[in-house]
């Protein structure tokens, strides 16, 4: 019997820290550190640009919530809050998805 035995082939492991998730996402090429750099700075725009719109969106609806306790104290329509600020409130939205869809990337005609 031959001393030398050959194991059949596995597949390749993955380098360590590489998920299957991402597995050959960057093919052949490492990310260098000014890429690295790079791509935190741009998450970290997007992020601010988050938060921005969040703040945005709090303000927006504390304003449309006093708006309509105040219809509802001085017995005005129960119906809703004016037509006024809702389509200022969703005018806001659309600027605040489109600013974050720019700041990541994206183009904003894309539906």
């Amino acid at each position: 019997m031959p001393t030398n035995e050959t194991t059949p082939e596995t597949p390749q492991e993955k380098p360590e820290g590489e998920t299957s998730d991402d597995a050959g996402q960057n093919e052949g090429a490492e990310e260098t550190p000014a890429e690295s750099i790079s791509n935190l700075e741009q998450a970290q725009k997007v992020l601010g640009e988050i938060q921005k719109a969040n703040e945005e969106t709090r303000k927006l609806m504390g304003e449309m919530a006093r708006l309509k306790t105040e219809n509802l104290l001085s017995g005005q329509s129960q119906a809703g809050t004016p037509a006024p600020v809702v389509d200022k409130a969703k005018e806001e939205s659309d600027n605040a998805v489109k600013t974050i869809m720019n700041a990541a990337g994206f183009n904003e005609n894309v539906n």
